[in-house]
């Protein structure tokens, strides 16, 4: 994100397709995120703080399964 937040311009965005874990997450997914790769789903606050510590913001979340969510990113 840090990188991503370097080269943007003041009209650019970034996409984001994840599973949000407040919002469609199953906790199989959850448990294979941590034996597969040592981590887990953020939740949507997680999302936000952490766009907010490289210098953007989460401007929206759009649901685009019962698995996947789109976030859309934007510069302070």
């Amino acid at each position: 994100m840090a990188r991503c937040g370097e080269a943007m311009h003041s009209d650019s965005r970034v996409l984001i397709i994840e599973p949000v874990g407040d919002r469609h997450a199953g906790t199989e997914f959850d448990l294979a995120m941590l034996a597969i790769f040592g981590g887990r789903e953020r939740r949507v606050d997680e999302f936000r703080t952490l766009a907010a510590h490289h210098g953007l913001i989460l401007d929206r979340v759009v649901d685009l399964s019962d698995q996947r969510c789109l976030l859309e990113l934007r510069a302070e």
